[in-house]
């Protein structure tokens, strides 16, 4: 019989247990009728399990009857003793949130937190934060900082200068300032005129002209100021390129302002390229003489005009037999065109006479 069952059985119960034992004492034989004093136990065996049948009640009825001072203690709960690591949470407690630890027991101290070490990157060195540079390997010294420099910007195209106006004197192919003289059949498209001189030789039929003659009139004399201006004009202009000592022929000049210290030659070709820049203007600022070689020629390029192009010449121009010349000719002394030489142009002499001998010259309206 178990302990928990002889802690159930009644005082009437254990007087039952006191006879037995009696029994026992007086012998079976005596007080039973059995002979055989071996069976004293089996005897008082019997008499004591109807006995305890008797008193236990029944475990599989419902309502059966235990002793709560008997159950099985609660290793966890009733002695204070932590549930092993790991083992669900008991009934009635809430389980800590996901990615928390449960809080310590009663008496247990809290652990230290734990900090975790993110492991470096595939080779040891730790990744620099995103927008640093990483730094040098151990052991490495860091090298100078990488500046990078800016490509220069590209080379603006120059200023282009406005084409200075000539006003009333546009409408001349020819204006001399003391005496027009024209031999050999040459031939004008624009007016001819002299002032403040008179002196007009050698035209019709000889020279012919597109437009009229104009010797010393008014009409000539406004021209003839006009032209003074814009000499002043050109003259005022900076020089942007110094071509003294230098020969035009062999050269393409692009659009700008030219200058010579004293005199200019041309010896060939001179090519005037305009880049196919609207208004492109050439302005060629020449300390004295200009003098051109035979067959000399300045042709026009890139969208270029002739009648854009003018040359300011401090003392005389002369344009050698076959030149084909381009610009306006703007001399302070005299203008001599050689037999058979051609300006896509005008020929304006300020203070001398222009000599012409079988030529062309005109063609510009602006």
């Amino acid at each position: 019989m178990s302990h928990a069952h002889s802690r159930i059985l009644t005082a009437s119960q254990s007087s039952v247990f006191g006879t037995m034992s009696l029994l026992g004492m007086l012998g079976c034989n005596s007080i039973l009728g059995i002979e055989d004093p071996t069976c004293l136990g089996a005897c008082i065996g019997g008499v004591a399990d109807s006995v305890v049948e008797e008193a236990l009640p029944d475990t599989n009825a419902v309502g059966s009857y235990e002793d709560p001072e008997l159950a099985a203690p609660d290793s966890d709960a009733s002695l204070g003793t932590p549930a092993p690591e790991g083992s669900p949470p008991r009934a009635g407690e809430d389980a800590p949130p996901a990615g928390e630890t449960a809080p310590p027991s009663a008496g247990e101290a809290a652990a230290p937190p734990v900090t975790e070490i993110a492991a470096p990157p595939a080779g040891g060195a730790a990744a620099p934060p995103a927008g640093e540079a990483a730094g040098p390997p151990a052991g490495e010294t860091a090298g100078p900082p990488v500046t990078e420099t800016a490509p220069p910007p590209e080379p603006e195209s120059p200023e282009i200068f406005a084409a200075p106006a000539l006003g009333a004197a546009s409408p001349f192919a020819v204006l001399a300032a003391s005496t027009t003289t024209c031999t050999n059949s040459s031939a004008f498209t624009g007016d001819v005129g002299v002032s403040p001189g008179t002196a007009v030789t050698g035209f019709n039929p000889s020279c012919t002209l597109s437009g009229a003659l104009h010797a010393g009139d008014a009409v000539a004399a406004v021209g003839h100021a006009a032209v003074v201006a814009a000499f002043g004009t050109i003259a005022s202009l900076a020089c942007e390129h110094n071509l003294t000592g230098e020969d035009l022929g062999g050269q393409t000049l692009a659009p700008g302002v030219y200058c010579f210290d004293d005199s200019a030659a041309l010896t060939g070709r001179l090519t005037l390229d305009g880049g196919g820049r609207t208004g492109a203007t050439w302005a060629f600022q020449i300390g004295s003489t200009i003098i051109t070689a035979t067959n000399s020629s300045v042709v026009m390029a890139g969208g270029g005009n002739a009648c854009d192009v003018f040359w300011n010449v401090g003392s005389s121009a002369t344009l050698g037999t076959g030149t084909a010349f381009n610009g306006n000719v703007l001399a302070t002394v005299s203008i001599t065109l050689m037999t058979g030489s051609s300006v896509i142009g005008r020929a304006l002499a300020i203070n001398a006479a222009v000599t012409s001998d079988g030529n062309q010259v005109g063609g510009c309206s602006n």
